[in-house]
C-alpha cells in the first residue's frame, strides 16, 4: 500500500495533460467494451478505406446513440435498461 507522502509526490509529478489523456483513453476503452458487449458489434474486416471509415462511423454513431439513450432513460427515471428499451423500440417499429 502506498503512503500518503508517496501519493502526494506522485500527484505532483503527474502532468495534467497526461492525466487528461489517460482518462480519455479509459473512456475510449469503455466505449469499445460497450460496442462489443451491449451493442453487440462484432469485428468486421474491410480492405477499402471508404468501407473502413463507414464502419467506424456506424460504430461511433451507435455508441453515441447508446450513451444518449442511457442518459435519457436515467434522467427520466425509467424502469427500463438499455436492452429492454431497445427491444421495446424494435417492437414498436415492427408492429
Amino acid at each position: 500500500m502506498s503512503s500518503p507522502a508517496s501519493l502526494r509526490r506522485l500527484n505532483r509529478a503527474l502532468n495534467p495533460i497526461s492525466v487528461q489523456r489517460y482518462k480519455a483513453l479509459a473512456d475510449i476503452e469503455r466505449g469499445f467494451k460497450v460496442l462489443k458487449s451491449e451493442i453487440e458489434i462484432a469485428p468486421v474486416f474491410h480492405r477499402l478505406p471508404e468501407r473502413i471509415k463507414a464502419h467506424a462511423s456506424i460504430c461511433f454513431m451507435a455508441l453515441i446513440l447508446y450513451r444518449v439513450m442511457r442518459q435519457r432513460l436515467k434522467l427520466a427515471l425509467c424502469r427500463f435498461v438499455w436492452n429492454q428499451a431497445c427491444h421495446r423500440a424494435a417492437a414498436g417499429l415492427n408492429g
